[in-house]
């Protein structure tokens, strides 16, 4: 892999897009009672697996030479750490994505009829609320906005606290407790992805507050 040819944020933001999509195609198959949108998503979490692997190499090349870092836009090797535990994260929610997408072909082919209108309804809102999470988290690693990622950490509460309701309510058909769990764990992953952000504008702030110490200093 040549690293001139690529920008680690670039990157990341291109995975957070597919991965996103994914969900989105997955949780849309089941509003729209089309399994059809179901296989694009399982065909598009391909794509998140090819740019995660690539983005994992240019960081362990960027591990061990200091020059490939600087080509892909590392300055720090703290952000070698946070790219990876953000692309990871990316990865997994795409994977999460797929699992919603077979689960959704299951239940159309057998179930279609017997899903709650409630059911599909509140199941979207759910999905919506994960998808702003995770957009959120990720800009709010490049923003350094600690205040929105925290209200991040906040929306995955809420998010909890929905699912069990939704559960509680839920009849018995096969795969809409996986479809909801499988949701729940893609607002973790977002959830996991603020966290990363608010240490990362912590860091910054802290050698910002270092470098004009010793300034001052000297």
């Amino acid at each position: 892999v040549d690293p001139r040819k690529f920008q680690i944020d670039l990157l990341l933001r291109r995975l957070s897009v597919i991965s996103l999509t994914v969900v989105k195609e997955a949780t849309q198959a089941l509003v729209e009672s089309n399994p059809s949108l179901a296989k694009d998503a399982i065909s598009r979490e391909d794509e998140a697996d090819r740019m995660y692997l690539l983005a994992l190499r240019l960081l362990v090349s960027a591990q061990r030479t200091k020059q490939v870092a600087e080509e892909i836009g590392l300055k720090d090797q703290l952000h070698v750490l946070y790219f990876g535990l953000m692309l990871r994260y990316l990865e997994m929610i795409s994977d999460y994505g797929e699992e919603i997408a077979r689960r959704v072909i299951e239940l159309l082919e057998k179930y279609e009829d017997k899903i709650p209108s409630w059911v599909i309804e509140r199941v979207e809102k759910l999905n919506d609320l994960a998808h702003d999470l995770i957009l959120k988290s990720v800009s709010c690693f490049f923003t350094g906005d600690i205040k929105i990622a925290n209200s991040m950490l906040e929306v995955l509460s809420v998010i909890e606290l929905e699912r069990d309701k939704i559960m509680k309510k839920l009849p018995e058909i096969p795969h809409l407790r996986l479809i909801l769990w499988n949701i729940n764990r893609i607002a973790d992953n977002g959830a996991s992805i603020a966290l990363i952000a608010i240490n990362n504008s912590l860091e910054r702030k802290n050698n910002i507050c270092s470098r004009q110490f010793n300034k001052i200093h000297k």
